[in-house]
Formats: structure tokens, C-alpha cells, sequence
């Protein structure tokens, strides 16, 4: 979580040195995907400058093709699934179905993950500019796999940690206050 240069330097050095070692480069990939939210900033999508996306979306050009080679290099890489589902579903130079196409992929490799997974819901937030639509189509497909991965039901409870984020952005508290608990019937998890 560093936009050093300094960093981004050790980082390039390390790939030169290890080409055909996938670590070095899931390490820059991620440093990458951070310095891109890091241009980007937090604030949601309607509250963000186009030169800022201009930046995120030049940056993550540089962290896909890190990710995607270290993805070739060891294809059970978790980290590379969901730095390049961040990257994917942020940039507006590529679309949601590579994203989609990414998540697909690992969990193919992961079937049971809740984080690749995770990764792919956290942007289907209305503040990552994601659908109802959307969310709908990955929880029904969650609800089916936990059948047989139940360690992926506390990820149902999504749907309503997500509204919860909206109504405390709206300071709607008894709202949101009221879908964190909803969430939390579903299991602990890092985010409710």
C-alpha cells in the first residue's frame, strides 16, 4: 500500500532478475492496482475528476499485463484473480466481462474461495457503478454453490451490506444500521 516509485523501481528490478518467476510479478501488479486506486481516490464514480480516471485507467493498463503474466506463469495465483477482477471492473478500459470472465476463471481454479468472489461482489456496488441486476445474477449463482461450499453463505448477506453502504451515504442510519444486521445473519465476515 505504497505509491513510492522508489518501490515500483525494486519491483522492475526483481522481474528483470526472476523472468520466469510469477511472485515478482503478482508483487508489482499489486503495487500497481494500489497506485491506480490511489489516483482514482475513493469517492464514488459520479464525485470523481475524468483526469483521474485517465490515471487509473493508464495504470491499470501496466497492472494487467503483471497479473495476466503471472496468471500464465502459475495459474492457481489468488491474488492475480483478484487484483485483476479490481483492475477489470474499475477501468473503464476494459469491460465487465473480462472481469466476469476473470472471476469465472477462478473460481474454476478455487471453487470454494469467498475472496475471489468477494472481490467480484465489492464492485458490484451502485459506488463502482455496479447493477441490482448484476448482484442478483452472482448471488443466485452463490446461493447454488454454497450448497456445496457453505463456507460461500456468508457472502449472501452481501446484498444487504451493500444497501447498507448506500443508505449510510445517504445518513439514512436506521437503514443501513438495519441491512448490516440482515447481513450478519448470514455469518461474520470482514466486511459485516
Amino acid at each position: 500500500n505504497s505509491t513510492d516509485p522508489l518501490i515500483e523501481q525494486l519491483l522492475s528490478d526483481w522481474i528483470a532478475k526472476n523472468p520466469a518467476s510469477y511472485i515478482p510479478l503478482l508483487a508489482r501488479g499489486e503495487y500497481l492496482v494500489w497506485k491506480a486506486f490511489t489516483a482514482r481516490g475513493g469517492k464514488y464514480a459520479a464525485e470523481t475528476q475524468d483526469d483521474q480516471f485517465r490515471a487509473m485507467n493508464e495504470i491499470f493498463g501496466y497492472a494487467e499485463k503483471d497479473l495476466s503474466a503471472a496468471i500464465r506463469l502459475y495459474p492457481k495465483s489468488l491474488t492475480g484473480y483478484t487484483n485483476l477482477i479490481n483492475t477489470y471492473h474499475t477501468s473503464s478500459s476494459f469491460s465487465n466481462d473480462l472481469a466476469r470472465r476473470v472471476l469465472e476463471a477462478g473460481v474454476r481454479t478455487h471453487p470454494d474461495s469467498v475472496f475471489i468472489r468477494e472481490r467480484y461482489l465489492h464492485f458490484l456496488q451502485p459506488k463502482w457503478g455496479g447493477t441490482p441486476e448484476e448482484l442478483d445474477a452472482i448471488i443466485i449463482e452463490i446461493n447454488a454453490a454454497q450448497k456445496k461450499y457453505p463456507k460461500l453463505r456468508v457472502l449472501l448477506g452481501y446484498r444487504d451490506f451493500i444497501a447498507a453502504q448506500v443508505y449510510y451515504h445517504e445518513k439514512d442510519y436506521d437503514k443501513a444500521l438495519m441491512h448490516d444486521l440482515k447481513a450478519l445473519e448470514f455469518g461474520d465476515f470482514n466486511k459485516y
